[in-house]
């Protein structure tokens, strides 16, 4: 009995030792939310959203820049291919895409150290701006929202093993008729904390859902202008048919 109760020992102190030094690697995250301003949704799609599922929503990139100080950029997010999407810097130098689950895939955020950008200081994913319709499903409470499953707070993948980033998720989100749960959001701030932030290419992980007005979108006061003259136009054919 002894034997077994050693190596269970040393297996309970590998396991652990291997946990310590995998925490030192860590980058350091913390999380905050702000409950105010909520929102109202119809609904969600389902707990599966992929990289092409995104489109609309607004990707904005600031850098501590080099010699000419801070740069900002804001850019759509598109569709690029099959459960793959991404934004693509047109000053050049930075992008950010995904492809498959964003419960479980990872959000590659690309910086060229030749281009002069410096150091990203922080950067804001707006699900909720126009013809987005996006949420960010993070990890408490439970049960949470009815539709958003589990979901996943920010952290770091690779690449970014020094950084310190605050996160801050705002704009909660409801379903109608109930309140907002405090689970998801509309927007996702990450801010670099301590001159941390990276200067070359990194991932993170994000979990995010569907609002159900994706697949159900509301038409634009325009084009229920022009579908009201279609149908009064076929109404007169018709007549004239008759």
């Amino acid at each position: 009995m002894t034997g077994v109760f050693m190596k269970l020992f040393k297996a309970i102190s590998l396991a652990a030792m291997l946990a310590m030094a995998g925490a030192g690697a860590q980058a350091a995250v913390t999380v905050q939310k702000d409950n105010s301003n909520p929102f109202t949704i119809p609904g969600l799609t389902g707990f599966v959203t992929l990289g092409d599922d995104m489109t609309g929503m607004t990707v904005t990139a600031r850098f501590s820049g080099v010699g000419d100080g801070p740069i900002e950029e804001t850019l759509t997010w598109a569709a690029t291919g099959a459960g793959s999407g991404g934004v693509t810097s047109t000053l050049g130098g930075w992008g950010l895409s995904v492809s498959g689950d964003t419960f479980s895939a990872a959000w590659e955020f690309t910086i060229d150290g030749q281009a002069g950008l410096g150091q990203l200081t922080s950067f804001t994913l707006d699900g909720g701006a126009l013809n987005a319709f996006t949420v960010f499903d993070t990890s408490d409470p439970q049960p949470g929202t009815e539709g958003s499953a589990n979901g996943r707070d920010f952290q770091f993948f690779g690449g970014c093993d020094n950084c310190d980033a605050n996160v801050v998720y705002s704009i909660p989100v409801a379903i109608a008729p109930n309140a907002a749960v405090g689970d998801i959001y509309h927007v996702m701030t990450v801010n670099f904390l301590d001159d941390t932030g990276p200067a070359t290419d990194f991932s993170f992980r994000q979990d995010t859902d569907n609002d159900a007005r994706r697949s159900n979108p509301v038409p634009e006061p325009g084009s229920l202008m022009l579908a009201g003259l279609a149908l009064a136009g076929l109404g007169v054919a018709r007549r004239r048919v008759r």
